[in-house]
């Protein structure tokens, strides 16, 4: 199964840049091609950029609440939602 997830990744990428209509290419933070991250939150592509942008879904079909941990370098950052509107976010320093 864990040889098979890349192409995963891929086909999940292509399939959401078609139906959400972009552009860009998309990332995936996958600890596991490190191997050596276990339980820790690591993900080169977030730490090393000024901005990105995050899509999340809830497959549910109800209203949820969910808590999104993103490991990010700095305290400057700001969460905004779909429509540009400032979301209650915080920063919380990650231990070395």
């Amino acid at each position: 199964i864990s040889e098979s997830h890349n192409e995963v990744e891929v086909g999940v990428a292509l399939s959401l840049k078609k139906l959400a209509g972009i552009d860009a290419d998309l990332k995936h933070c996958n600890c596991n091609t490190g191997g050596n991250c276990l339980n820790i939150s690591v993900c080169a592509f977030t730490v090393s950029q000024d901005e990105f942008s995050v899509a999340a879904w809830n497959p549910l079909g109800q209203r949820t609440v969910s808590v999104a941990r993103l490991p990010v370098v700095g305290s400057s950052w700001g969460v905004t939602g779909p429509d540009g509107k400032a979301v209650a976010s915080q920063v919380i320093a990650i231990d070395n």
